[in-house]
């Protein structure tokens, strides 16, 4: 071979070596740049498994999936509310009592209702509710579906937790349909634009902000920024005030013309809209409701003067007011007018001159104009509790824009009132209706849901009256006290008029009810449930059985529980017991028993192994001689949860010397006597089985022992037997 060509090819074989080295190399700087970028990734998520693993934070779920017995439900997660509620000094609000089955089929129509304090049904109980009254109704117009209405109401929310929620809703629960009720808290809410709440102020931001929260590494970063650096919420503008909104308005006086507004009007604008879209792009019904506040019977919570009153000016005015005032008090309604009409063309934008305007309108029977100038003193209102009225008209522009379904509320409340002025005949104070209210505005979401077509077929004839479906809220002397005392509480407290020392509480009930309404709403350190069940185990323990029954059934209607299942069985069985034995009315006896069977066989679908309600269902059913094997089978399984369940032996073995079965009945009491050796009376059934039996001999053993035990005149009287033979 040619040396040249020996030291080229040996040239070129380095070259080849050189080459591959190099790519070598390269792909080793690709795989450590994609390692050394991935690290941070990689811890990341890493954190994030952990801190998953370890339940950092809690379930925030908006609802959690629990089994009892044979119910498996969705049921309102007490914690969700931590999602908006985290700031140091403000204590969580906590949600309803809500539940709704967790399997749906063809004939189940789910409802979410969205909303803050008016949704949750303030200051009633769930049962009182608009949304509650609404599953009443709906279930009398289609009685082949089987409706639920889900009570999502929460204290002090805005829009942007409301579209929040949605969007959870939407993604795992499988609503049919959406009422979106919300708008009077985008000032001092959670994250609203006055809140303290609100350290976000850019809308896209807030809602990024509400979608990392699903992130647990996210969650420690917020609670750890919060620990460091968040301040203290304390109220201090107005600390004579507990109620959590006070607490957490920040911005107290804003003019109805400030950017503030804007930026208020324009978030809860892009809120809706953005509810409207989620709900449409998944097919779903969305219902919009226009908001209600109190307009004749409360006035502005303050008043500012605007910008072009001038100093000058001041003399004047307060003439023309204090004249207009004195003449009004002498109910010289037209004069006033006249001084009104003269302050307010100095001032035009003061809202309790706009209120007292609207008032003298009002005597004089002139309700066009006391109806325009009542809302525009709402609008002036500087402390901004109730929504603006340009808030009704963006929620009608939206559901117009978005073809979306109006339940307009606020026109249903105008037809309602005297004058078409929404006032005491239908709201508390400012925006909570009175019952009557949520019963109109459940009637009113009734039929826009009717003539939308969202659901069809409907049986009108079903209906029930006013008064019916009030019934059915289950609400008692106890919980219009608490209503009674809870709004004495809150209209003594900023922002409305401070009371004078010498206005006492006037109840409503007795002086009990309102001992237990007190120290519900004062010390809080019991459920309105445990406050019915109490008061109902009053009554019971004195044979007052409708009032102890209107308790428990209010208390079930709150929230189901055993306890009250039981409670309500044990009153049917004491009347079943009185009426079969004391009044011999059989037919009432009947109709008791078939109620109790009902309330137990109810608890035991969610609580199988209930010890109690298996105990007195079995007692129930020992009361009539038909059903012997059915009350053998209820104290059989009470022996199998709760072994040396006394009653339950002596229950068992008395059913089974009736039916004549001593051979298990002497199985029974053999262990019964092992169980409970001082115990007479296992001693007395042993002997007179024995005595059955023809054996003498061990009946007068067992009996003697009985009598040595108790003076049991059934040992006696065996004894006497076999000693008279």
């Amino acid at each position: 071979m040619n040396p040249k060509m020996k030291k080229k090819r040996k040239y070129g074989n380095k070259n080849v070596a050189f080459n591959q080295d190099k790519d070598i190399s390269l792909t080793k700087k690709i795989i450590f740049t994609i390692i050394l970028l991935g690290l941070p990734f990689i811890f990341f998520l890493s954190l994030e498994g952990a801190l998953r693993l370890f339940h950092y934070g809690g379930n925030l779920d908006l609802f959690v999936r629990q089994t009892t017995g044979e119910e498996t439900e969705f049921v309102l997660n007490e914690n969700f509310t931590r999602r908006y509620f985290f700031q140091k000094g403000i204590k969580t609000p906590v949600p309803l009592s809500q539940r709704f089955p967790a399997d749906t089929d063809s004939t189940t129509w789910r409802i979410f209702c969205l909303g803050a304090s008016t949704t949750q049904g303030f200051p009633y109980p769930p049962n009182g509710a608009f949304p509650a009254i609404l599953e009443n109704i709906l279930t009398d117009l289609y009685p082949d579906k089987k409706i639920h209405v889900i009570n999502c109401g929460i204290t002090a929310i805005t829009s942007h937790s409301v579209l929040d929620m949605q969007r959870e809703i939407m993604r795992t629960y499988q609503p049919d349909a959406l009422i979106i009720y919300s708008g009077h808290n985008e000032f001092y809410g959670v994250f609203g634009q006055a809140s303290a709440f609100s350290g976000v102020k850019n809308r896209t931001l807030l809602q990024l902000f509400l979608k990392m929260q699903r992130s647990r590494l996210f969650l420690l970063l917020r609670n750890t920024f919060n620990s460091l650096f968040g301040k203290k919420i304390t109220g201090e503008a107005h600390q004579e005030s507990k109620t959590l909104m006070s607490l957490m308005a920040k911005d107290i006086s804003i003019d109805l013309n400030s950017d503030l507004v804007q930026r208020a009007q324009e978030h809860y604008r892009a809120n809706l809209v953005d509810m409207c879209k989620l709900a449409q792009k998944q097919h779903t019904d969305i219902l919009l409701c226009t908001l209600v506040d109190n307009q004749r019977d409360v006035p502005p919570f303050a008043s500012q003067h605007s910008e072009n009153f001038v100093a000058q000016d001041t003399i004047l005015w307060h003439k023309n007011m204090l004249t207009a005032q004195n003449l009004q008090k002498a109910a010289r309604f037209q004069e006033a007018v006249v001084h009104y009409a003269n302050a307010l063309q100095i001032d035009s934008t003061y809202a309790l001159t706009l209120y007292q305007l609207a008032q003298c309108y009002d005597a004089l029977g002139d309700y066009d104009r006391a109806r325009e100038y009542f809302i525009s003193a709402k609008d002036y209102d500087v402390i901004r509790f109730r929504a603006p009225s340009a808030f009704n008209d963006i929620v009608r522009q939206v559901a117009q824009d978005y073809h979306v379904p109006l339940a307009d509320i606020e026109k249903s409340f105008i037809k309602r009132s005297p004058g078409g002025i929404p006032g005491q005949n239908l709201l508390h104070e400012h925006v909570h209706p009175n019952l009557n209210g949520y019963l109109l505005m459940a009637q009113t979401l009734a039929e826009s849901l009717r003539e939308n077509a969202l659901v069809s077929d409907a049986r009108e004839s079903n209906l029930k009256s006013d008064n019916g479906y009030m019934a059915m809220c289950h609400l008692t002397t106890l919980d219009h006290e608490v209503v009674n005392y809870t709004l004495f509480r809150l209209t003594s407290q900023w922002p409305f008029p401070p009371k004078s020392a010498k206005t006492a509480y006037q109840r409503v009930g007795n002086e009990r009810t309102e001992q237990l309404a007190q120290s519900f709403v004062d010390a809080g350190d019991k459920s309105l449930v445990e406050l019915h069940l109490e008061y109902g185990n009053e009554f019971h323990q004195a044979n007052e059985f409708q009032p102890a029954l209107d308790e428990y059934q209010a208390a079930l209607a709150i929230q189901p529980l055993a306890i009250t299942y039981n409670r309500i069985g044990r009153l049917y069985l004491r009347q079943t017991e009185r009426a079969f034995r004391e009044a011999q009315d059989y037919d009432a006896a009947a109709l008791y028993y078939q109620n109790g069977v009902f309330y137990f066989t109810e608890g035991l679908k969610r609580w199988p192994d209930d010890v109690q309600l298996n105990f007195n269902l079995g007692l129930l059913y020992f009361m009539r001689a038909d059903e012997t094997e059915a009350a053998i089978r209820q104290f059989q399984k009470v022996l199998l949860l709760e072994p040396q369940h006394k009653n339950a032996c002596k229950q068992l073995i008395e059913l089974y010397i009736r039916r004549q079965d001593y051979a298990e009945a002497k199985v029974r009491l053999q262990q019964a006597i092992t169980l409970f050796p001082e115990d007479g009376r296992f001693y007395t059934d042993l002997g007179f089985i024995y005595l059955q039996e023809k054996n003498l001999t061990e009946a007068e053993k067992m009996l003697r022992h009985a009598l040595q035990l108790s003076n049991d005149p059934r040992a006696r009287f065996y004894l006497n037997q076999i000693l008279s033979n």
